[in-house]
């Protein structure tokens, strides 16, 4: 009898083993819900945003690296539709058809703690291997928040690599479920519209492939795009912000130098902020990402240029982190810099953030009147303040963003010459470094 314990304990070990050494890639959960205030058409929904998600991984993952796939659905009760385990793609697809909906009242908390148990009975202790967990629902419950939030808490204290995911149906509003989910770096939560899925479950996809296929670092600038989406910006100025980023990313993917030159993160900010592009999603090309800005809503609500300045911060500094920073990151905010925030916090914030660059470009959607956070950003002029009106404003951000780029490039070639050429060639490379002298001061006077 102890022996045979002993063989089961062994066997549960080597299957958990098995299960983190096929799992290189990430850990997958995805949680559907089921509830009466989802409906038939919001559960259609999520289940389609599912399966969606699920094709766009298996496309992304190789023979050695793959993913490993859980589901759970849930109403007032959680329902485990696939334990954690390698499928085929098929298998897993099948699994998120069934079983029959149960539109009941909503159990969040409960399908947490499912979930945490589930990952802790599953998963080596401490696994490195990176764990998702992906929320599609309303966020519309009647529960306590308290509860849900010590579920969360416990979700986060199981010692994974865990990065957590919401998607909502865009036609509901922001639920305060969903707000205390963001509190909780569940930052990254996107809208599905309708049926049009794919650039949701592409995005989400991307950010879960980065341990199949590592991105090197960008060979010049990582640009942080910073986007104020409160009530106090209307829509014509959300919509020339997002062009103008547009327009200067690939501007300066132009002037820079190096294969990927630029790389593009997006923060939107009204009330709090929301990463809505992962300065290391990994694309097939250029437009993709140009298409994830554009598509960009604007939710509205309160201004807090704060919670923009330090998601910004925090961007840079887990880039360093992972030794993925380019040469110089460049933060550009474009804003009203309309808001009724306590002051002091927005410019300690602001200091911090020039603790990891003093590259910070302000496109400031009211010119003519000065504001409290305009002035935090210019007080001590180490922010480059532009009219996006102006003429010239997409080269002038250019300029700015690259600016650093071409000097160490232009520093490290004058370097390799002057200690192995003749001093004949040490005078035209002098001559050189004039000439990119003065092309930068020009840039920086526009």
């Amino acid at each position: 009898m102890v022996l045979m314990h002993v063989m089961y304990t062994l066997l549960a070990v080597v299957t958990i083993l098995a299960n983190q050494a096929s799992a290189q890639c990430g850990n997958v959960v995805l949680v559907l819900d089921r509830s009466a205030s989802a409906g038939a058409f919001g559960y259609q929904l999520y289940r389609h945003t599912a399966h969606s998600l699920v094709t766009d991984l298996f496309a992304l993952q190789s023979q050695n690296q793959s993913f490993q796939f859980a589901a759970f659905a849930f109403s007032d009760v959680p329902a485990l539709m696939l334990p954690l385990g390698t499928y085929s793609e098929s298998e897993v697809q099948t699994a998120l058809d069934g079983p029959a909906p149960k539109f009941a009242q909503a159990n969040v908390q409960g399908v947490i703690q499912a979930v945490t148990a589930h990952i802790n009975a599953t998963l080596l202790e401490n696994s490195t291997v990176p764990l998702h967990v992906v929320f599609l629902t309303d966020a519309i419950t009647d529960e306590s928040t308290s509860g849900i939030e010590q579920a969360i808490k416990s979700l986060y204290g199981a010692g994974f690599d865990l990065t957590t995911w919401t998607v909502q149906n865009s036609k509901l509003p922001i639920s305060p479920l969903t707000k205390l989910l963001v509190n909780f770096r569940l930052y990254n939560a996107l809208r599905v519209k309708s049926y049009d899925v794919t650039p949701t479950t592409t995005a989400i996809a991307s950010g879960m492939a980065l341990a199949c296929v590592q991105q090197p670092p960008p060979s010049c600038v990582d640009m942080i795009a910073v986007v104020d989406e409160s009530s106090s910006m209307t829509p014509q100025q959300f919509g020339q912000c997002l062009n103008l980023l547009t327009d200067a990313f690939l501007t300066s993917r132009i002037n820079a130098l190096g294969p990927d030159p630029v790389r593009l993160g997006v923060v939107s900010f009204a009330s709090q902020a929301t990463v809505q592009l992962s300065l290391d999603q990994a694309f097939q090309s250029v437009e993709d990402v140009t298409m994830r800005l554009q598509q960009l809503t604007q939710l509205g609500g309160r201004t807090s240029v704060t919670s923009g300045v330090q998601q910004a911060s925090a961007m840079i500094q887990r880039r360093v982190a992972m030794g993925q920073s380019g040469v110089s990151p460049s933060i550009v905010f474009c804003l009203d810099g309309k808001t009724i925030e306590d002051i002091q916090p927005l410019q300690a914030a602001i200091g911090n953030l020039r603790h990891v660059t003093d590259n910070i470009v302000v496109l400031s959607q009211n010119p003519q009147n000065a504001s409290r956070a305009i002035d935090a950003f210019v007080s001590n002029g180490s922010a480059l303040l532009l009219n996006p009106d102006s003429s010239n404003v997409v080269d002038a951000v250019s300029s700015a963003i690259t600016q650093a780029c071409v000097l160490t490039s232009t520093s490290t070639s004058t370097s390799t010459t002057s200690s192995t050429s003749t001093s004949t060639s040490t005078s035209t490379t002098t001559s050189t470094s004039t000439s990119t002298s003065t092309s930068t001061s020009t840039s920086t006077s526009t």
